[in-house]
């Protein structure tokens, strides 16, 4: 926790306080905390942009998933393409053991799920995609999915500067989301979000964006 408390100490004080601790098998430890520098986590999701509270790229949103089912998913090892969200998974559960999606639970009725079963893409790798539409949005760092392009936009500041410099350029009546750039990625052809095609095709670019408010009003985040 130096680090994080500004004492700074060079390669060799940092393998004495291992030894002091306990060694490597001490590491994650009551001594110890899995905390490192924000650059550090920016670094670790390569190749995708930025990480934790960035709901715009996909190095804030894009996480593995393994599904192990041998006496459904024979070819073991295989990999599916298609657009899949977390709210996914409980959709997913209940379709293969049978069970309806609960309207009432503990006599308090229930939302619908917004999430899509992706059972389909275990018998079928190459099933057409139905999870089509997904918003994302975290402290107004926002993303818009449909099939296969991701419009984004994020406020003009690091997710971990709250100075009050900072801050102020986002108080209310200063600051206009409308202001933000946004950027746009054909993923299918760009994992990485490497190449920003707002410039060459605006018109798809404003649709996403109007989309992204439609579906920010359906998610009552306005």
């Amino acid at each position: 926790m130096t680090f994080l408390n500004g004492v700074v100490l060079d390669p060799q004080q940092q393998l004495q306080l291992i030894d002091q601790y306990g060694g490597i098998e001490a590491l994650g430890g009551e001594h110890t905390a899995p905390h490192f520098a924000a650059a550090w986590a920016h670094a670790l999701n390569t190749p995708f942009q930025w990480g934790k509270q960035m709901a715009s790229h996909l190095g804030g949103d894009r996480d593995p998933m393994v599904v192990a089912w041998p006496r459904r998913i024979p070819a073991g090892g295989s990999i599916r393409p298609q657009f899949t969200h977390c709210i996914d998974i409980a959709p997913t559960v209940l379709e293969l053991v049978g069970i309806p999606e609960p309207d009432q639970v503990d006599g308090i009725a229930q939302e619908p799920m917004d999430g899509t079963s992706f059972a389909y893409t275990l018998d079928d790798p190459q099933a057409a995609e139905q999870h089509t539409v997904q918003y994302f949005e975290m402290f107004g760092s926002r993303a818009i999915y449909k099939d296969g392009w991701w419009a984004c936009a994020r406020l003009d500041k690091a997710p971990w500067d709250f100075s009050p410099t900072t801050l102020a350029r986002f108080a209310p009546g200063v600051y206009n989301p409308d202001d933000d750039t946004w950027e746009l990625y054909y993923l299918p052809d760009d994992f990485s979000q490497a190449h920003n095609l707002a410039a060459d095709n605006p018109e798809k670019l404003s649709q996403l964006q109007d989309l992204f408010w439609e579906e920010a009003e359906r998610n009552r985040a306005l």
